[in-house]
């Protein structure tokens, strides 16, 4: 999946105020990923794309298993709809941005509102 981005990707996962420079970075943002949502699965529809610009819309779930900035895992499972919008370049992925909503996961996998 990483051969799909830029060595200096620039990824932004806006619901979490969370910003990811360079692929090194995207990998462990990856894998980290996999260890709190061991089952994480993101199904893709709605893609439309030219050489310059991509955008998809997706539906995120998985079940919150481990720690994840700094919440303890629920146990509980997760379905999200959220969209993304890409730069490309290359035929490759330089920045991606990543829209979703913290409230609706927070509800589901019973993560208290602050």
């Amino acid at each position: 999946m990483l051969d799909l981005f830029t060595d200096d990707i620039e990824y932004e996962d806006l619901a979490l105020s969370h910003q990811i420079r360079g692929k090194q970075q995207l990998e462990a943002f990856f894998r980290s990923t996999l260890v709190t949502f061991p089952d994480f699965s993101m199904q893709v529809s709605n893609i439309v794309a030219n050489d310059s610009y991509a955008a998809g819309e997706w539906l995120m779930s998985g079940t919150f298993l481990g720690e994840s900035f700094g919440d303890a895992p629920t146990g509980k499972g997760f379905q999200v709809p959220g969209c993304c919008v890409m730069q490309v370049q290359h035929g490759r992925i330089r920045r991606h941005r990543d829209y979703w909503n913290l409230l609706t996961f927070n509800r589901q996998v019973g993560i208290p509102s602050s």
